[in-house]
Formats: structure tokens, sequence, C-alpha cells
């Protein structure tokens, strides 16, 4: 079990299976958000140490925080 980076509401795995790892592939109502080679952070830049950051966010912080977003990068 994992929590919301925001909130702290538990997230389970959107599939039923005996691997941690899974849960931070398939989360069940949430998005999972990877972030490394962060030129300028003093704390996540694996370009320097190896060292990467991963948060899962739940489906509801997304949506009611929607309006809030400062400025979003789509490719």
């Amino acid at each position: 079990m994992a929590k919301c980076f925001k909130c702290e509401k538990n997230i389970g795995c959107a599939v039923i299976t005996d691997k941690d790892d899974d849960l931070w592939e398939m989360p069940a109502d949430a998005v999972h958000f990877q972030g490394g080679n962060n030129f300028g952070s003093a704390i996540y830049d694996s370009m320097v140490d190896g060292v990467t950051v991963e948060v899962l966010i739940c489906d509801e912080c997304l949506t009611s925080n929607k309006d809030k977003l400062r400025e979003i990068k789509v490719k």
C-alpha cells in the first residue's frame, strides 16, 4: 500500500498481484509521476547522483486541483 503525495490517501494496485513493485506501475485511481535528470534540483538530480523521485497522486487530488495548475507541458 502506498499513499497519495498530496492528501496521504491509501492507494492500492489496479490489478491483483503479489509483487509490491506492480503498485507503482499500475496504481488504482492514481497517477504515477517520475522525475529524473532534473538539472538544478539540489535534492533530485539523477544526472549527478543517480537519485530520482517518484510520487503517486490520487485522481481526486488531480481533479480537485486541476484549475490551480500553473503550467502543464504535454508531448
